[in-house]
């Protein structure tokens, strides 16, 4: 969880976060890790959670969604689906949103490059 040292990150670790609030259903978030280059975050959002519109501001942020089922709406229209396995990438400006369209909690670990300000001040970087 601190920069230049080796953690191993057990299941229970992590230091709660509040991220962007749905408009629907519930979501919760866990800081797993934080250095000043990248951060990366559990997010785990409960069937039929879903998200408003939005995009990231410098943060380039890469998802990995080992269980669970939704879809990304993209700003042009697009849906996109995503299950257990899908990697995905939100760049700067990329306007979407998700939304949870199975039946069980989907989980994503999210890698943010650079890491936001408040995942810095979480382990006092």
């Amino acid at each position: 969880m601190y920069a230049n040292k080796m953690k191993i990150v057990r299941k229970g670790d992590g230091i709660p976060v509040s991220g962007m609030p749905p408009v629907s259903g519930h979501s919760s978030g866990k800081l797993l890790f934080a250095t000043k280059d990248f951060s990366i975050v559990m997010g785990e959002n409960e069937p039929g959670t879903e998200f408003p519109m939005h995009k990231h501001g410098i943060e380039q942020v890469v998802i990995y969604m080992p269980v669970g089922k939704g879809e990304q709406l993209m700003e042009d229209g697009t849906v996109i689906p995503v299950g257990p396995g899908d990697i995905w990438h939100e760049g700067p400006g990329d306007v979407h949103r998700f939304k949870n369209t199975g039946s069980e909690k989907a989980v994503q670990l999210q890698f943010f490059f650079p890491p936001r300000k408040q995942h810095l001040e979480a382990v006092g970087l």
